[in-house]
């Protein structure tokens, strides 16, 4: 691009990205979360990049030149700034990335397009001292759009994706789901997650076998036996669709292993989910409260160290999370868990006091929560709910969640495993 270029041509090529996002809201969800290259940003966090940097030089450069006041722009640390943006990517809507992304870029657009040439050829001095000059501004952004842009279009070109659209969401409720529900810790041994909670729920205190190895199957197995023997618990194994290998399954049938407690992965979408009833008494906190952890631990029936072990589980949630209690004449009726990631909020921990049950309690709960992720920026939901749940599955039906997959789990007791 030559240096010296028109404003209207500037703003013409400067307007090119907002066309690009638009083509990229037509792609599936799962190419958003495409790397560029291993190691590399996704999609959405190159998306999220750019959104970012649009709104730091709108609202320190752009908007003030508009209003005739002093620039508030300053260098940035641009490795900090760039890994903020990434994250903002990662836990962000694409909807509402998008959104922001077409916003600023047209604000900027159209406050440049105000300008009188005058204003527009002037150049400006920021907050320590260094000019400004809207014609560089322009023209250092539009290579850096076109630089991104050829990345991701390169991507589009070559990228070969194997599994289905419905294979893509599932591994990808699978991710959600493990980091939503944490363990207090997490070992690798050979693509195998071997997950400890002092033994409070399945979940946290079981194997997840991700992914295959050079070991042999049975010396794997022997090995997780060892160790949860080694912690006083049963061995138990997640089987989902993805386990690996694939004979894993009916190699624990056949050394003894019970399939027990088999689960429904559900979702809806919240865009026509129904809004909760008004006059209700909901408090929702961003943290684990001593309030809401009575009220769950009370409703659940947990003993001493089971409600020790979900304060340390919860103790520092990794990401936005909405820890709900609905009261009704100042007694918790009901309670609840909602963690955001993605664009999905989870529901968890989701209980009715027994003195509260068939009135409807549960059921509002739940929509504020899922009224919470909205306005959060989620766009879907998901839970998780055993096949033997049968008022909780009509219940998830009658709010329009549907079957993703199911996974269940083997085990084998601890006296079995001596």
């Amino acid at each position: 691009m030559e240096q010296e270029q028109g404003k209207q041509q500037l703003l013409k090529y400067f307007q090119e990205w907002i066309t690009f996002v638009e083509t990229l809201e037509q792609q599936e969800e799962a190419v958003w979360e495409l790397s560029l290259a291993p190691g590399k940003w996704s999609v959405r966090e190159v998306v999220a990049h750019i959104a970012l940097w649009d709104r730091y030089f709108l609202t320190t450069a752009i908007e003030r030149l508009g209003q005739q006041q002093v620039l508030t722009l300053k260098h940035l640390d641009y490795n900090a700034f760039n890994e903020n943006a990434r994250l903002y990517g990662r836990y962000t809507s694409i909807a509402k990335l998008i959104r922001q992304t077409i916003q600023d870029r047209e604000a900027i657009v159209g406050l440049i397009q105000a300008l009188p040439e005058q204003q527009y050829a002037a150049e400006y001095i920021d907050s320590e001292g260094h000019p400004f000059r809207l014609q560089a501004y322009l023209t250092d952004f539009i290579a850096h759009d076109r630089h991104h842009m050829a990345q991701i279009k390169q991507l589009l070109d070559s990228a070969a994706i194997d599994s289905s659209s419905e294979e893509r969401l599932q591994l990808k409720l699978e991710e959600l789901s493990m980091n939503a529900w944490p363990a207090l810790q997490v070992l690798m041994y050979e693509g195998w997650q071997l997950r400890l909670a002092n033994g409070y729920t399945k979940r946290s205190n079981s194997i997840v076998p991700a992914a295959c190895s050079g070991e042999e199957l049975s010396r794997k197995i022997a090995y997780g036996e060892a160790f949860y023997t080694a912690h006083g618990l049963d061995t138990a194994y997640k089987i989902t669709p993805f386990s690996q290998p694939p004979e894993l399954d009916k190699t624990l049938a056949l050394r003894g292993y019970d399939k027990i407690d088999p689960v429904y992965v559900k979702t809806a979408s919240l865009n026509q989910m129904r809004k909760p009833a008004g006059g209700l008494d909901v408090r929702i906190d961003p943290f684990l409260s001593e309030a809401w952890l009575e009220a769950y631990t009370s409703m659940a029936k947990h003993t001493a160290d089971e409600r020790e072990t979900l304060k340390n589980m919860f103790a520092s949630p990794p990401f936005q999370t909405a820890f709900a209690v609905l009261y009704v004449e100042g007694a918790p009726a009901a309670c609840g868990i909602g963690v955001m990631e993605r664009g999905y909020i989870g529901l968890y921990a989701v209980v009715t006091s027994p003195d509260f049950r068939r009135r409807g309690f549960g059921e509002q709960l739940l929509l504020h929560i899922l009224q919470w992720g909205k306005e959060s920026g989620a766009e879907h939901s998901y839970l998780l709910v055993t096949h033997a749940n049968e008022a909780a599955n009509r219940l998830y039906d009658k709010l329009g969640f549907t079957l993703q997959y199911n996974y269940w789990y083997r085990v084998k007791k601890l006296a079995a495993s001596h």
